[in-house]
């Protein structure tokens, strides 16, 4: 399954968290929030197969050179069921590629 959710799946997904913490309401943090229960849904996260912590970002708004700055968040995602995480070979996210406020992600299965 692949797409846009706009969701951010926990912490990692997101910059200023700090901020966003003063700022948004707190039900988009911890075990309740948004895209939290992926893997309890049965999902996997193929780009966490491989890529671990903060920085992984697809998406940026125009504002303030954000995309520049690497101020983004990550809500698009290519998940596949547990029984095909072994088929991932590899996962990424295509920062380098313009054209939109978001950017390609891809995974290549055996």
């Amino acid at each position: 399954m692949r797409g846009r959710f706009f969701i951010a799946a926990g912490e990692p997904a997101l910059t200023l968290v700090a901020e966003l913490r003063r700022t948004v309401r707190t039900a988009f943090f911890g075990a309740s929030a948004p895209g939290a229960d992926i893997g309890d849904a049965g999902f996997v996260d193929t780009l966490r197969i491989f890529t671990q912590g903060n920085g992984h970002y697809s998406w940026w708004t125009h504002f303030a050179n954000s995309r520049a700055r690497n101020i983004g968040w990550r809500i698009d995602y290519v998940l596949v069921s547990a029984a095909l995480r072994n088929s991932v070979k590899a996962a990424a996210i295509h920062a380098d590629v313009m054209g939109s406020d978001h950017c390609p992600v891809s995974v290549t299965l055996d």
